[in-house]
């Protein structure tokens, strides 16, 4: 082998070395970063469980709360149920199916219409 075969030989692999050492110099970084976002998703998660571990807490002491107060007042049932049906009346309002309007049915509920109505009609008296 000839100085000038050598020399260019070992300038290659100079530069095949130089190139393999930024390649690593950059997946550590890459690792280095990485690892870093590892920890601050992992600091954050933490937070998060802790932070949902006190909420159930406080959920699950207002639920015994709630279950103590329907064990003195155990008409809270029928308050629920009332709510339901409500809530089934509003629908049936919304969907036509309902009265429009308290038509005198002895029910005695005075819906905003009805108030409405009532006031438009007492002004056409005047």
């Amino acid at each position: 082998m000839t100085s000038e075969k050598t020399s260019k030989a070992l300038a290659e692999a100079i530069r095949l070395k130089d190139q393999n050492f930024e390649s690593l110099k950059r997946r550590n970084g890459e690792k280095v970063r990485l690892n870093k976002q590892s920890e601050t998703t992992e600091k954050q998660l933490e937070i998060t469980i802790l932070e949902v571990s006190k909420v159930k807490g406080e959920l699950d002491s207002a639920l015994v709360e709630v279950s103590g107060l329907k064990r003195i007042d155990p008409s809270s049932e029928d308050d629920y149920d009332n709510e339901a049906s409500i809530g089934e009346q509003s629908q049936e309002s919304e969907d036509g199916t309902g009265d429009a309007e308290d038509d005198g049915d002895g029910d005695g509920v005075e819906t905003q219409s009805d108030i409405v109505k009532g006031s438009a009609s007492n002004e056409d008296d005047l």
